[in-house]
């Protein structure tokens, strides 16, 4: 009985932990975009469409978008940023970095 009650109190720390921890929702909402564009094309960031899939994603919450050099829109604000390494796309490998930022 001794054992139970110590796996359960530690389980109860290690999820109380894990909660004060966690994300804000912005963050997890700016990851899902991200992740979503990635799946629909993996030329947006070559092709100049990238900003099109963000404003379609995350709609007014978008604050700004960096690819490589060109950035949209400003960081004015609270923002949540995700940064995203696209590598290339057919078969080339051009990495460029993409930063997007979501206002809560």
């Amino acid at each position: 009985a001794l054992a139970i009650a110590l796996v359960v109190a530690v389980a109860a720390s290690v999820m109380r932990l894990g909660a004060w921890q966690a994300s804000p929702q912005h963050q997890a909402t700016a990851e899902r975009a991200v992740a979503w564009m990635l799946l629909v094309s993996d030329s947006a960031p070559y092709t100049g469409e990238l900003v099109r899939l963000a404003g379609m994603a995350l709609g007014s919450k978008l604050a700004y978008v960096r690819c490589g050099s060109s950035s949209y829109g400003a960081a004015l604000g609270e923002v949540y940023a995700v940064r995203a390494v696209w590598l290339g796309y057919n078969g080339t490998l051009r990495p460029v970095e993409v930063v997007v930022g979501v206002k809560p």
